[in-house]
């Protein structure tokens, strides 16, 4: 299956996108674990599904 890698800035703007073939949900997650040097925030999309934000979003607290 095909991912989307998403590589964003601080403030959660795309600067990049790959789009590339996983066999797990896992696999996909360990490969934007890894490429977090290249981009404050990445995230992993499978089809129109958020999989995983990296790092996290710290929860905010209402104002």
């Amino acid at each position: 299956m095909n991912y989307s890698i998403r590589f964003k800035s601080a403030q959660g703007i795309t600067s990049r996108s790959e789009f590339l073939p996983f066999d797990t949900d896992g696999e996909a997650r360990t490969y934007a674990a890894e490429a977090l040097h290249k981009s404050p925030m990445v995230e992993v999309w499978k089809g129109d599904n958020l999989l995983a934000r990296l790092p996290e979003e710290t929860k905010r607290t209402p104002r």
